[in-house]
């Protein structure tokens, strides 16, 4: 194995240090988080279930270079990096204040939003008017 390493022409080194440089800096960009809007919106969607269940079962980080797309209950886009999914299903919330759905604007790209298994007085949007 050692003396082919050293018989290796510099082109072929070149080509070796290229790949390596790809892979490096795919797994650099792959290590991106989500947005930190988004992962600001989703601390707060996490304080409020809090608030009104303290003992939800939500271990999303606070800290601030957690990335939210690895958070249970989380799902992201992969380019993008947007979150697409947020499941808060089975939590089993009991409130009868109405929920604030301005809590899951900062989430341009959601398309699955799972409240299941959860009670509210309704919901509301202070920012939409209804």
């Amino acid at each position: 194995f050692f003396p082919y390493l050293f018989s290796m022409s510099i082109t072929m080194w070149r080509f070796f240090f290229l790949g390596l440089v790809m892979i490096v800096l795919g797994q650099m960009n792959g290590y991106k988080g989500c947005i930190e809007k988004e992962r600001k919106g989703l601390l707060e969607v996490k304080a409020y279930v809090i608030s009104v269940y303290p003992d939800a079962d939500i271990v999303w980080s606070n800290n601030r270079k957690s990335n939210c797309c690895r958070w249970e209950r989380i799902k992201c886009d992969v380019k993008s990096r947007r979150v697409v999914s947020v499941s808060l299903g089975d939590l089993i919330i009991a409130n009868d204040d109405p929920l604030n759905l301005s809590l899951f604007h900062p989430f341009e790209e959601l398309k699955s939003l799972n409240l299941s298994r959860n009670y509210f007085g309704g919901w509301f949007d202070n920012l939409e008017g209804y």
